[in-house]
């Protein structure tokens, strides 16, 4: 439960998509005991003065380990904790040689950047069953929400760049 007590004093506690938030603590609540029951979970902690300040949260198989979620107290943002505690995961996990790639997971973040140039494309899948309620869900996300997010991105790209109308 440290990691919880870092997750909410984090920037993605406050928009809701900390690993301690609702629907996010459950998943990963029941992986880490699946994941700790096959020898799988590995939590990285950073402490500076007695003070757990910053945590990686991965999962692994025989030669490959996912970084799925990190993240720091904001107080301690200038000190780049998150960057410090990866710089000494990565050193560990080559030094051992236990694992023959480190997926750095989610989206092509500018900070991963530092890191690899390697990148491999991820699929989001989203599976809804036959009942009336994932039918309104399935409508709500699938249709309307990717309707707003295109007209916002259609938006955006006509407002950059050196004037010129945009669309995409």
């Amino acid at each position: 439960k440290d990691i919880y007590n870092i997750a909410v004093k984090s920037w993605s506690y406050n928009v809701g998509d900390s690993i301690c938030n609702g629907t996010n603590a459950f998943f990963f609540d029941r992986l880490s005991e699946a994941m700790f029951e096959n020898d799988g979970l590995l939590i990285w902690m950073l402490e500076l003065n007695n003070d757990f300040i910053a945590f990686e949260y991965h999962i692994a198989d025989k030669s490959r380990v996912y970084g799925l979620r990190s993240s720091y107290k904001e107080d301690y943002t200038a000190l780049s904790p998150g960057v410090f505690l990866d710089h000494h995961i990565m050193k560990h996990y080559f030094e051992v040689g236990r694992f023959r790639e480190y997926d750095l997971g989610g989206s092509n973040d500018f900070y991963k950047q530092k890191w690899t140039n390697d990148v491999r494309p991820h699929w989001n899948v989203t599976i809804y069953n036959n009942r009336m309620y994932s039918k309104i869900l399935y409508f709500y996300e699938e249709k309307v929400i990717s309707f707003i997010r295109r007209f916002m991105g259609r938006k955006k790209e006509e407002v950059s760049g050196n004037g010129d109308e945009k669309t995409v």
